[in-house]
């Protein structure tokens, strides 16, 4: 018989207790006891009594929080027809103390056989489990799972059916902080685990999590869990109603396990995941439906520590399939902190390829043809984040996250800043904050993103934001050979009314670094824009690998730095009308150590007030190898008001680059404000209809193809 760590310690514990009550306890009898269970042999058969199934209190057996359990149920231990027949009805769990395994607030289906062609069904009402601590001495700690709902797993498995389940933890410790042969998560909702070649389901009405302080070493999952790790079964995870998770206190930290896949082992970049997780080849998520929108929600606040990724939406992750959520994701924070990125939509995490759909599924021409989902992850409605309040100190994305291979797409995306605390020194890593999506491949992979209409940024607070820059498309990242495409098909933009800001790009951002294989796209199909009525832009502080500030502060359009890196809009629109820059305001895009920009329509500049220190570029700037992807259209600069200490250009601008850059007709127009510097420098300042060339060692070329136009009538 071969016992788990978890059973050992229960054993200890329980052999301690006897000692105990017969005065027998010392070092010698700990050393006995110890000796015991590491041989094993006779006396061990009490091992079966590590199950307790409290059968919603109806149960001759008892727990003792002396003693702990292997698997603690607020329901039935489910192993036969009948146990589940019996196994009904609302179901309350209250623990307050002891060392568990495995808590679960419904029922245990276990290694149940089929029930002739079919599986057995499990079915409960609504599930309330509470986890807390009396005394000190009287700690909660789970080594593996806790569980909200109920758990099916081995032999031909079952079908969970549950309402509402609401998981509420005041205090104690869950998993461990030594991953070695651990694996351990904490769920809100069912959890369906491999059980062989047989397909599994488990369905909730919705779930909830609400986390009060403790500490975890186990990621926190809002919605129900399909994980497979062995086997060929296929896991499908259903809830039908809200999913959500709310954190005021504690400390929170990822799953991470030095056991294999097929060992069960469990590792996660996410220690906070609002919606469902689909671990493991052919498993998937669903929450509400096509005809029954839901939400998935975070809301962190109090004092609450997450040393790793919180995401709003659901997690597809290890050869995950797919997951969608029928609705919106949400992420707010008005506390606490957070020391890795904050993701208002799904994540993907390295998941498997999709097939293509069989001809005739979307038609229904083909009844037997099976349809697959466009993308792994999808986020059917909105997502996003709204901060005011704590200390993030990782990126902020206001849709999906696709890490390694995998795909999503959402609706629309957001981030709302209006409070709270960014890291101060990120020397290693730009702190990006994006309105779309995030897609970043590394060597081998495949990552695509979409936001299906518009995506965007509002900062309106007095934050500082010191590296990196405030984002309104998505993000394509990507090194040595790995591939990374982030599209948005509307619109994109960035409005900032207060703040501090290392810089802003109205469009999407594409990087490449380590290898110039890799490629980055990112694309704004509609209009990229910009508004700044207040704060301070500094330089764009941009790359992973190619660290270095940019002479720009604002750029209407796309940045792509790094060969192979490529960022385009259509048109562009950017507004000053109050605020302080610190650098160049572009119209059109940026692109630097030999990525492409293109901005392949109209841009537009138009200044009303506000100071900047730089230029004002009416078309692109090409900086250190940088090109430009097309010709623009036509240019436009229009200065109403404000103080402007550089040069004006209605075109583009390349400096330091063998590049060209295009533009049909540019135009300037002053009306009003204050041309030049206030003091006297040590250069002559222009007003350009055209573009720029400058260049020490490159020949370099800004060309008007038709007209360029400078009109006069004030200022100063």
């Amino acid at each position: 018989m071969q016992l788990t760590k978890g059973a050992i310690g229960n054993l200890i514990n329980r052999y301690k207790a006897v000692l105990k009550k017969c005065h027998l306890m010392n070092t010698f009898g700990s050393l006995a006891v110890a000796g015991m269970l590491v041989m094993g042999g006779a006396g061990m058969a009490v091992a079966a009594a590590d199950d307790v199934a409290l059968k919603n209190g109806t149960s001759e057996t008892k727990y003792d929080p002396a003693v702990g359990a292997n698997h603690l149920m607020g329901g039935w231990l489910v192993n036969d027809a009948e146990t589940a027949k019996a196994a009904k009805g609302d179901i309350t769990l209250t623990v307050t103390g002891g060392t568990i395994s495995e808590i679960i607030g419904g029922s245990y289906a276990k290694s149940l056989a089929a029930n002739g062609d079919s599986l057995l069904t499990v079915k409960h009402g609504d599930i309330t489990t509470t986890i807390g601590v009396e005394t000190t001495s009287a700690e909660t700690t789970s080594a593996e799972f806790v569980v909200g709902g109920s758990k099916v797993a081995g032999g031909a498995g079952a079908n969970l059916e549950t309402g509402n389940i609401s998981l509420t933890i005041t205090d104690g410790t869950f998993g461990k902080s030594d991953s070695t042969n651990a694996y351990a998560l904490v769920m809100g909702g069912n959890y369906a685990k491999t059980a062989g070649n047989n397909k599994l389901t488990a369905t909730t009405e919705g779930s909830s999590v609400t986390v009060n302080g403790g500490t975890s070493y186990a990621s926190v999952v809002g919605g129900s869990v399909a994980h497979r790790y062995s086997g060929a079964g296929i896991i499908n995870v259903f809830d039908n109603g809200n999913t959500s998770v709310t954190i005021t206190g504690g400390t929170f930290n990822p799953s991470q396990s030095s056991l294999t896949d097929e060992q069960g082992g469990i590792n996660l970049k996410a220690a906070v995941i609002g919606g469902g997780l689909a671990y493991g080849t052919n498993t998937s998520s669903v929450l509400g439906s096509d005809t029954q929108d839901v939400t998935s929600r975070v809301t962190i606040s109090g004092n609450a520590n997450v040393n790793g990724k919180v995401v709003a939406g659901s997690v597809v992750a290890n050869g995950g399939y797919s997951a969608i959520v029928h609705g919106d994701t949400l992420l707010s924070m008005s506390g606490g902190t957070v020391s890795d990125d904050l993701v208002g939509g799904g994540m993907v995490q390295d998941a498997a390829k999709l097939p293509a759909t069989t001809a005739g599924a979307e038609t229904g021409e083909n009844p037997n043809a099976q349809k697959q989902p466009d993308h792994n992850l999808i986020v059917t409605g909105n997502a996003g984040v709204t901060v005011d309040g704590g200390t993030a100190t990782g990126e902020i994305v206001g849709g999906n996250y696709v890490r390694g291979n995998g795909s999503a797409r959402v609706e629309n995306s957001s981030v709302t800043i209006t409070s709270g605390t960014f890291s101060p020194d990120t020397a290693n890593k730009a702190q990006y904050v994006i309105g779309g999506n995030k897609s970043m491949a590394y060597k081998g992979d495949t990552a695509k993103t979409l936001v299906e209409k518009d995506s965007g940024v509002l900062v309106n607070g007095n934050v500082n934001i010191a590296d990196g820059a405030v984002v309104g498309g998505s993000m394509a990242k990507a090194e040595k050979d790995g591939k990374a495409t982030a599209t948005v098909a509307g619109n994109s933009g960035v409005q900032v009314d207060k703040g501090t800001l290392a810089g802003v790009v109205g469009g999407g951002i594409a990087e490449t670094y380590y290898n110039a294989s890799a490629t980055a796209e990112s694309t704004v199909g509609g209009t990229s824009s910009v508004t700044i009525n207040g704060g301070t832009i500094n330089g764009i502080a941009y790359g992973a690998v190619a660290d270095g500030t940019s002479s720009a502060a604002i750029v209407g359009g796309g940045l792509a730095n790094g060969a192979g890196s490529s960022a385009s809009v259509t048109n562009t629109s950017v507004t000053i009308a109050g605020g302080k820059i610190d650098g160049k305001v572009v119209a059109g895009g940026l692109a630097i150590n030999g990525g492409t920009t293109t901005a392949g329509g109209n841009t537009l500049l138009t200044m009303t007030d506000g100071a900047v220190s730089g230029d004002l570029i009416g078309g692109n700037l090409l900086e250190k190898d940088g090109k430009e992807g097309s010709v623009i259209a036509g240019s436009t600069v229009n200065v109403k008001g404000g103080t402007v200490a550089g040069e004006i250009y209605g075109g583009s601008y390349v400096r330091n680059t063998a590049a060209t850059s295009e533009v049909n007709n540019t135009t300037v127009n002053i009306s009003g404000g204050t041309i030049g510097a206030k003091v006297p420098q040590g250069w002559a300042q222009y007003v350009v209809g055209g573009g720029k060339d400058m260049s020490n060692a490159t020949e370099t070329t800004s060309n008007v193809l038709e007209t360029a136009t400078v009109n006069i009538s004030g200022g100063d």
